[in-house]
């Protein structure tokens, strides 16, 4: 999913993340790159949604927990 079919998607949810424009804003001045932006809200909005709607928690990497460290 890319920047604009992400605020579209999210929209409808009215997450409590940084506005879009503050996030265009530091995409613009070179702050942060995009991906990295996108990155962070989808966690965020991920998280924020799994509390409201009392989800249960899934390992979004399930792979990390077959490694062994021995």
């Amino acid at each position: 999913m890319d920047f604009e079919a992400f605020w579209r998607e999210v929209a409808l949810f009215e997450p409590d993340i940084e506005p879009r424009e503050i996030c265009e804003a530091d995409i613009a001045s070179g702050e942060v790159d995009e991906a990295t932006v996108l990155e962070v809200l989808k966690q965020m909005v991920w998280l924020e949604l799994c509390e409201r709607f009392h989800l249960p928690w899934r390992d979004r990497a399930p792979w990390h927990s077959k490694c062994s460290l021995q």
